[in-house]
């Protein structure tokens, strides 16, 4: 499998709350473009990923997806992984 180009490392935009009022985390999403639209996953949370057409339909799916996943992890009494913080590679 050969590694696309990365477009974007860290927005601002993408937070989580996961349903609390707390500070919010910010975690670092991979999206990279695939064959029929785009991908993005986040490298804190293992198996948190989502895939869509569009690059924003994208961002606001992983959006969710990080708030569900959280939400899961807490349900289950498992710890909440701190982000890590990364730096753009053009």
């Amino acid at each position: 499998m050969v590694m696309r180009r990365l477009i974007w490392a860290q927005d601002p935009n993408v937070y989580t709350v996961a349903g609390r009022v707390e500070k919010m985390s910010r975690y670092t999403v991979f999206i990279e473009p695939t064959a029929r639209g785009y991908s993005a996953h986040v490298p804190d949370l293992p198996g948190c990923i989502a895939a869509a057409r569009s690059l924003g339909e994208t961002r606001q799916l992983i959006k969710e997806a990080i708030e569900f996943h959280i939400e899961a992890l807490r349900d289950n009494g498992d710890e909440v992984p701190k982000p890590t913080r990364a730096y753009r590679a053009d």
